[in-house]
């Protein structure tokens, strides 16, 4: 709705303020992965997360920095992450993957193409998706002076290597 009254720049400039460094919104989201993640790991549960892209402009993704964002945070987490996006790049007709023509949220046919692309990395199967997908799962270096995390997993930028938790 907001991209059809305001234009595809103001749909594109709103996205990308969600993510802005400060940006409560923000702030709170990084909490709530990082909470999510603590939560799974001390009760043995193991997260892997599928980002999802936001299908209107699919060959010239602009939200690819705030799918690095969400995933950096849960990179140094160390939770695996396989971003979608990338693989929905060769999608031509955006409309054809939407519920309505006012409505962006997946279809059945999109569905199908997220379940296709996410299964084997969700399974934890080593040929995972096809190996590193969009960003991957390598933790950024730790700060210095720094210890990892309880219970945390090596780095890897193959998501299908990551270790279970």
């Amino acid at each position: 709705l907001f991209s059809s009254s305001s234009g595809n720049e103001d749909f594109r400039t709103y996205y990308a303020g969600l993510y802005r460094d400060g940006a409560p919104g923000w702030e709170a989201t990084k909490k709530a992965l990082r909470d999510l993640a603590a939560l799974c790991r001390e009760r043995g549960i193991a997260l892997r997360v599928v980002l999802l892209p936001e299908l209107h402009d699919l060959a010239d993704y602009p939200f690819r920095e705030a799918h690095e964002k969400v995933a950096q945070v849960l990179r140094g987490e160390n939770v695996p992450v396989l971003d979608l996006a990338p693989t929905f790049a060769d999608q031509r007709d955006p409309h054809s993957l939407w519920v309505s023509l006012d409505d962006a949220h997946p279809n059945a046919k999109a569905h199908r193409l997220i379940a296709e692309r996410s299964a084997a990395f969700l399974r934890g199967d080593a040929a995972g998706a096809g190996g590193a997908i969009g960003t991957g799962t390598a933790a950024p270096p730790a700060p210095e002076g720094s210890s990892p995390g309880r219970n945390a997993a090596p780095a890897t930028s193959d998501p299908a290597s990551a270790p279970d938790r």
